[in-house]
């Protein structure tokens, strides 16, 4: 499934999410809301010659749903950081959830 919503562009980095980790976003599909919370937001390895692309990171997220989303993009809604189009793919499941991940590099 694939939410079609519009997001606002702009910059996706590691400082725009770094300071929402335990924060919640949340993804409506038809009438389901999933709320999934922002539990890792990791600096990578950069492997790219040019100073000017964008330093690569990963972000965890968890939802305490255990209905698994299948990977794909999702329009997530956070009070703070608006609406963000992200591809996310489940990584795993672990006491409090399912886990999910979103690659930038």
């Amino acid at each position: 499934m694939t939410n079609h919503a519009e997001a606002a562009p702009r910059t996706l980095d590691l400082a725009l999410f770094a300071p929402h980790v335990d924060s919640l976003f949340e993804i409506a599909i038809a009438d389901d809301r999933f709320a999934l919370r922002l539990a890792e937001a990791t600096a990578l390895r950069q492997y790219s010659p040019d100073p000017q692309a964008r330093a690569p990171f990963s972000l965890v997220f968890v939802c305490p749903d255990l209905r698994v989303l299948p990977q794909g993009s999702y329009a997530m809604d956070h009070a703070i950081v608006g609406r963000v189009d992200l591809f996310i793919v489940p990584i795993g499941q672990r006491p409090d959830g399912i886990e999910y991940e979103a690659l930038f590099n």
